[in-house]
């Protein structure tokens, strides 16, 4: 499985994003959390297909069903400047959530997004991540970003990047 995880010094929320997916991420801020953030501006309809195609074969069936349901309806409608609430998945709760542009004087450290990619806060507990995110992502890419972060025999390759760890998954 190609992935990488990122260990993140500054990151303090948990998230997923993909290359294909654009500036789309999914993020876990707290265990009953889950945020799609969208760039503001974008129509409900294309946004939930895009959604759909790139989040499939790394969150879990169950979850991108109910996401199918709940999604709202008015494909015309844009996220603009307010989240839009998702019904509940159980007990998680869910929002599309609308993110500016970011300034152009604010300097990050971009690392190039050529696959899956996890961020997970630095220092954080393996078993603090499973609690939060197991059930949001499919069994085997769980299985295999929790080996990838902790298993040293697991085949791998670990890159500073800057403050950050970035690990990345053989092909």
């Amino acid at each position: 499985m190609n992935t990488e995880v990122l260990l993140s010094r500054g990151e303090t929320v948990t998230s997923f994003e993909t290359p294909a997916a654009g500036k789309i991420k999914v993020a876990w801020p707290e265990p009953k959390v889950m945020k799609i953030l969208v760039p503001a501006g974008l129509k409900l309809g294309p946004l939930k297909s895009d959604f759909q195609e790139n989040f499939k074969e790394i969150l879990n069936p169950e979850l991108i069903e109910h996401l199918d349901a709940a999604w709202p309806a008015g494909p015309e409608i844009k996220i603009d400047r307010k989240p839009v609430a998702l019904e509940p998945w159980g007990d998680i709760q869910i929002e599309i959530l609308p993110q500016k542009k970011p300034r152009v004087d604010s300097v990050e450290t971009e690392i190039e997004l050529d696959r899956p990619r996890i961020t997970i806060q630095m220092g954080q507990r393996v078993d603090e991540f499973s609690e939060n995110c197991k059930l949001h992502l499919k069994p085997e890419l769980f299985e295999h970003v929790v080996r990838l972060w902790s298993d040293p025999d697991y085949c791998r390759a670990v890159v500073p990047i800057g403050r950050n760890l970035l690990i990345r998954g053989c092909a």
